[in-house]
């Protein structure tokens, strides 16, 4: 049994097919997709919990009974005091209870006059 091998034409050179070059572009994407995704993933995860947890804090601070002085100056309205406290939380997040409480007396003082 012969083996059959490719025959060359008498007058053409063999050639070998050139090696293949990476793309170093697509290479260089590929590689940093591997870091990018992962660390875009923990980002978005970090502030869903940071979202979460600033509004449940805000909330719990909330339900805190009014500062007496601003429940006097609400005449005991007390959904009236929460009200006004919940809203200057909101105008500004990082102030205390006591502070929002104390800005809100000043409002309804400001808005009486």
């Amino acid at each position: 049994m012969a083996i059959s091998t490719p025959t060359q034409s008498a007058g053409t050179p063999q050639t070998r097919p050139q090696p293949v070059q990476p793309d170093v572009v697509t290479d260089s994407l590929a590689d940093s997709a591997h870091i990018i995704f992962p660390v875009a993933i923990l980002l978005l995860l970090f502030c869903v919990i940071w979202t979460v947890f600033r509004r449940r804090s805000a909330r719990h601070r909330a339900m805190h009974p009014p500062d007496p002085r601003l429940l006097a100056a609400c005449l005991g309205d007390r959904k009236l005091a929460k009200r006004l406290v919940r809203y200057e939380l909101k105008r500004n997040p990082r102030q205390s209870e006591s502070a929002a409480a104390a800005a809100a007396i000043a409002r309804l003082q400001r808005d009486s006059h």
